[in-house]
């Protein structure tokens, strides 16, 4: 699905379930905000004709852009929890939805002119973190597969992955791409249909937890794993979600 939004002077007018749609993608990859308070939230900022949000945590970054026109001037990070049941409720509006913001409140007007008003906890630093340095769109590995077949491969690691921290390495050879994970004495790999640009000496490694997160995404189209250095994140692109883009810091460093 790729929404798309129209901006009237500083306020952007999208459609209510394409606005859910969005912040339901992105609100996952929020942190719990324990040690950096202003990650728990979703950060909402319009640049040029497009209107992003983004998540992010320790590991990981997500940014959702919606096209848009003439976009009024949004920079706001809303709790992901209150924004998520906010945008539920307003997927409910029988046409179009304008978003504004006036100072640390962000409104969300329906068309039928109810309000719904969320304000930015003053927990929050008013500067969300520039993920710009770190999503880089083009990398010189871009690994495609199949949606409905990296699923059930990944989450045949469910029982054996037992820890968070657990890693699944990726190795491509042969137009397969193999996942695999070692325990002491026990080891299990999955191999799957896979396309790659070109092969590479090193493939990375991946944090389990954020691994079935991609999988479980969608089932459709293909999911783009573009590699660049072993050592900078992993970007997630997906064929059926155009505006989506994840990146995952790679745990380990195979061979």
């Amino acid at each position: 699905m790729t929404a798309t939004a129209t901006t009237i002077a500083t306020e952007t007018v999208v459609s209510p379930a394409a606005f859910a749609a969005a912040v339901a993608l992105v609100a996952p990859y929020a942190t719990d905000g324990i040690l950096r308070p202003i990650m728990s939230g979703i950060n909402i900022r319009t640049h040029s004709d497009t209107l992003t949000l983004i998540a992010a945590d320790e590991f990981t970054v997500a940014e959702y852009s919606v096209p848009c026109d003439l976009a009024g001037d949004i920079d706001l990070t809303i709790p992901a929890k209150e924004l998520a049941a906010l945008a539920k409720t307003a997927a409910k509006a029988p046409s179009q939805l304008t978003i504004t913001q006036d100072g640390d409140t962000l409104t969300l007007l329906t068309c039928d002119g109810a309000q719904t008003i969320a304000a930015v906890s003053d927990q929050f630093t008013p500067t969300y973190p520039d993920v710009g340095q770190i999503i880089r769109r083009e990398s010189p590995v871009k690994l495609s597969v199949a949606c409905n077949a990296l699923r059930p491969a990944v989450l045949t690691f469910d029982g054996f992955a037992r820890h968070q921290s657990e890693v699944i390495k990726l190795a491509h050879a042969d137009d397969k791409l193999a996942l695999s994970a070692h325990h002491t004495g026990a080891a299990l790999t999955v191999n799957i249909d896979a396309g790659a640009t070109r092969s590479i000496d090193r493939y990375p490694a991946l944090n389990y937890t954020y691994l079935a997160r991609i999988a479980r995404t969608t089932v459709k189209g293909n999911v783009v794993f573009g590699i660049g250095d072993p050592k900078h994140m992993v970007m997630v692109q997906w064929s059926d979600l155009p505006g989506l883009t994840v990146g995952i810091m790679p745990m380990v460093i195979g061979g």
